[in-house]
């Protein structure tokens, strides 16, 4: 009796053993499958908006009448 409970106990030890690892497989899919599309999207919301260029030189000299070439 003692002997068959112990082989019952090592099956359903094996049989949820398993079960757990193939639905924490699937979670984890799921979940690595969300993060994926969220990342795309978030790629896609980035991409839409508008960014003015980092302009850090001046184009147009501070002194108008051409004091700024006489310097060179």
């Amino acid at each position: 009796m003692l002997y068959l409970f112990k082989v019952y106990a090592l099956v359903a030890t094996i049989v949820f053993g398993c079960t757990g690892i193939v639905m924490l497989a699937m979670a984890s899919w799921h979940q690595a499958r969300e993060y994926a599309h969220a990342r795309l999207v978030m790629r896609r919301i980035a991409g839409m908006s508008f960014r003015e260029p980092l302009v850090i030189s001046r184009s147009v000299s501070r002194f108008h009448d051409g004091e700024s070439l006489r310097l060179m």
